[in-house]
């Protein structure tokens, strides 16, 4: 993106990029206006763009576009991977309990504009704010949100939702209760920085003890460090080749949706184990398993964060897809044959309504 923000002048006789690539002085311009760091050490990446493509530009220069772009690009495009940067929107603010949407325009003139719409009713003179993750991140706990914010955009999150004056603890990172063994504990993080030890379950209204704080956190660690291993695995193999029966009931009982665990369910890890076994029962042909799994994760978003949101409408889809697969319907074609009235009732019974 940054070498499309060139101007003819910034580019060498010999240079590869073509003239079409490159942007007016102006437009340039309104690019180096967007928030970014200031160059104190040019980064390698920079001085070999410079290098490889002869570019009369200094590498600073092309280190500042970079940073610009990463700072404020918005994803565009998966197929090929593209990225868009907009003047306007790139001086939002952001929230994770954001007040308005973005998407691009399709099928109108001009292509690709930048639209907004609200998630919910926004009184005057309140600031519309979007949110810098993806949708599936406003699901993650308010320390896993923080961590993406200051890795992808150099910023600590302090809003309503991740503190340090939020008036709820974080919703997306619950365990089960020592106490009373209901799933109603919630991470205080986001309540000016409290630990879980000085947490209080809704339930019981209990405080937790220290010892049972350390026992959960480390429960909760060794959750996430499953998790992480699983992502790597499944993206050379399929599931259902990677875990084993035994390695899946271990995974199961550590989850706060069952008596003996402790981590969840309204916990961002147990949407992601989730997320793995629908695929996994669904590889080993228990269709009943696999619709329990999807609508555990459909029941989390709607709690855990109960604002409108695009992550739970994707669930919703892929809920009603896999309910017709198990079905035997294809995404494009009618009734299966012998499938009867009674057939499709029970099916949309366990839709989740």
């Amino acid at each position: 993106a940054a070498l499309c923000s060139l101007t003819k002048e910034d580019v060498g006789p010999s240079s590869k990029i073509k003239p079409t690539n490159l942007v007016s002085p102006e437009v340039q311009k309104r690019i180096l206006c967007l928030y970014h760091e200031a160059v104190e050490e040019i980064s390698t990446e920079a001085a070999t763009l410079v290098e490889t493509f002869d570019l009369k530009a200094s590498a600073a220069k092309v280190d500042e576009l970079i940073r610009a772009w990463i700072l404020n690009c918005f994803d565009h495009s998966d197929k090929p991977q593209g990225y868009a940067a907009y003047f306007g929107a790139s001086f939002m603010s952001h929230s994770c309990d954001p007040n308005v949407i973005w998407s691009f325009s399709e099928g109108m003139v001009p292509q690709d504009t930048f639209i907004l719409r609200s998630r919910r009713a926004i009184q005057a003179g309140e600031e519309l704010c979007i949110t810098y993750l993806p949708e599936l991140g406003l699901l993650h706990s308010a320390a896993a949100r923080k961590r993406e914010l200051q890795a992808s955009k150099s910023f600590i999150c302090t809003c309503e939702r991740c503190g340090p004056g939020a008036v709820e603890p974080d919703l997306c990172r619950g365990y089960r209760c020592p106490s009373c063994n209901q799933p109603s504990l919630f991470h205080p993080g986001p309540l000016n920085g409290k630990t879980l030890s000085s947490a209080f379950c809704k339930a019981c209204k209990q405080q937790v003890s220290a010892e049972d704080a350390d026992r959960l956190i480390s429960v909760e660690r060794e959750l996430q460090d499953r998790l992480e291993l699983l992502d790597k695995q499944v993206e050379k193999k399929l599931v259902s080749k990677v875990l084993k029966e035994e390695e899946v009931q271990m995974l199961l009982r550590m989850v706060g949706d069952s008596a003996p665990g402790s981590v969840g369910p309204q916990h961002w890890l147990c949407e992601r184990l989730w997320s793995h076994l629908s695929e996994y029962y669904e590889q080993k042909q228990r269709e009943e398993d696999a619709c329990r799994m999807q609508r555990l994760r459909v029941d989390y978003a709607r709690k855990g964060y109960p604002s409108l949101h695009g992550e739970l409408a994707w669930l919703l889809e892929a809920e009603a897809d896999l309910l017709c697969r198990t079905a035997g319907l294809g995404t494009n074609q009618g009734r299966a044959p012998g499938l009867h009235d009674s057939d499709v009732r029970r099916i949309a019974q366990r839709a989740t309504v």
